[in-house]
């Protein structure tokens, strides 16, 4: 399903530990259990706030996105094959992750303020995507794409514990497989069968 665009997937709030589970207490299990990870993402990004319309009423509302950098966003889009993000300046791209939601909540060429502690800064959007490249939960659940130099300056001096880590795992599961509940002390991974598609996700014991 393009909403989870990998298997498994979680948010850290602290970017600095890991307080939901261990990767490789994931990992161990998979291993256990005979599945195979394609691939992983690891990724890290600021927790900001900025205005966009209400779907309903058009009115402004605040909304809280993920500020991520342009690399971060492109080495996670290529895995799913989805055209890269170029940015310069103070530009910024919007990710929505509901593909099947025709709605722009941005417009090229729009002016947003993004709010992050008591900083403001002000980006000129290119658009708007509704293509998750990370599963949309927590606060990643949408994302703001901005040029890794600017995304530099900007997180320059925010400790690690004020960002958020977002984690990901795509596997490739076997048809016989997809009954298969892996249970350990620490966590369960629960099966979630979606658009006759099979994919996993983690959920805290």
């Amino acid at each position: 399903m393009d909403n989870i665009p990998q298997s498994i997937g979680w948010v850290e709030n602290d970017a600095s530990i890991y307080s939901v589970i261990e990767p490789s207490a994931v990992e161990k299990t998979l291993k256990e259990d005979g599945f195979k990870i394609l691939y992983e993402v690891n990724m890290t990004g600021l927790p900001i706030t900025h205005m966009l319309p209400h779907m309903r009423t058009g009115e402004p509302n605040e909304n809280r996105s993920l500020l991520i950098s342009e690399s971060d966003y492109n080495n996670a889009a290529a895995l799913r094959k989805i055209e890269p993000a170029k940015l310069s300046g103070k530009e910024a791209l919007y990710i929505f992750p509901y593909g099947g939601l025709d709605y722009q909540f941005v417009h090229k060429g729009e002016q947003k303020e993004l709010h992050f502690g008591n900083r403001t800064i002000q980006v000129t959007m290119i658009g708007q995507r509704n293509q998750s490249i990370v599963a949309p939960i927590k606060a990643a659940t949408t994302l703001m794409v901005v040029d890794d130099q600017l995304y530099h300056e900007i997180t320059a001096d925010v400790p690690l514990k004020e960002m958020a880590r977002v984690r990901g795992m795509k596997l490739k599961i076997g048809k016989n497989q997809w009954k298969h509940l892996v249970k350990s002390n620490k966590c369960l991974i629960i099966l979630i069968i979606i658009n006759c598609k099979q994919e996993l996700r983690f959920i805290k014991k």
